[in-house]
């Protein structure tokens, strides 16, 4: 835990070092920590990671008109409506051994378009990633590679301090042990914003794992390999 709790120093280090817009907005919500000149290389390959690995999956065109419709289809509802929806799904989360007519709400989800992107792009990045979600403008699952343990996001500060900050936002949560994926990660996320006029629309959180970054982290030319492939794409 040791470990953990200084990559997540890295990471704030990295973001507040390379995008002083972004940098203050970080800073409102979390705690400064100095490093030592030691530590460059690593918070390098951490923003790296943030900049040519995170940010390109809010820009996929997939993503956009899928948070773009569910941002229509749900303009007027409400929160009795919202809770009722994550309770049906987490009481779906409990029957995920039996048939997918037991889940449906989870089954549609995961049947998108958007879904079947992300888990592509998850597969791709080699275990680095450990989950992605992507909600809409009131924090409700819009797509996830994965199940999660809630449909709604936006009573939490991954959907909080991102969206509700607006376009630049990008907040680092602190290490834990993901129940959903029993995994431990650390969770990146930012703002999804429209291309066509920059106003917030979404967020998008991405796990990563910590124990694969630590092996990354100590293997410049390994780290290089997954930073010169077009992952996107492929």
């Amino acid at each position: 835990m040791k470990f953990y709790i200084k990559l997540f120093s890295l990471i704030l280090a990295a973001v507040i070092s390379t995008e002083a817009h972004t940098a203050s907005k970080t800073i409102q919500t979390l705690s400064l920590i100095n490093l030592p000149k030691s530590d460059d290389l690593a918070a390098k390959v951490i923003n790296e990671i943030i900049q040519t690995k995170i940010k390109p999956i809010s820009q996929q065109e997939s993503i956009i008109t899928a948070i773009k419709q569910q941002n229509i289809e749900f303009t007027d509802i409400h929160e009795i409506k919202i809770i009722a929806m994550d309770k049906k799904w987490r009481l779906e989360t409990e029957k995920l051994g039996s048939s997918p007519i037991n889940h449906p709400l989870i089954k549609k989800l995961l049947d998108r378009t958007a879904s079947k992107k992300l888990r592509s792009i998850k597969e791709k990045q080699r275990g680095l990633f450990t989950e992605i979600i992507v909600t809409d403008n009131k924090g409700l699952n819009v797509a996830i590679s994965d199940i999660t343990s809630d449909y709604w996001q936006g009573d939490e500060e991954k959907w909080q301090k991102t969206f509700k900050v607006g376009p630049e936002a990008i907040f680092i949560d602190e290490p834990d042990l993901d129940e959903s994926t029993q995994a431990f990660q650390l969770q990146v996320s930012i703002t999804i914003n429209d291309p066509h006029n920059n106003q917030s629309i979404g967020s998008l959180t991405v796990g990563l794992d910590l124990d694969l970054l630590e092996l990354l982290l100590e293997d410049e030319v390994e780290v290089s390999s997954f930073n010169n492939r077009n992952l996107l794409n492929e």
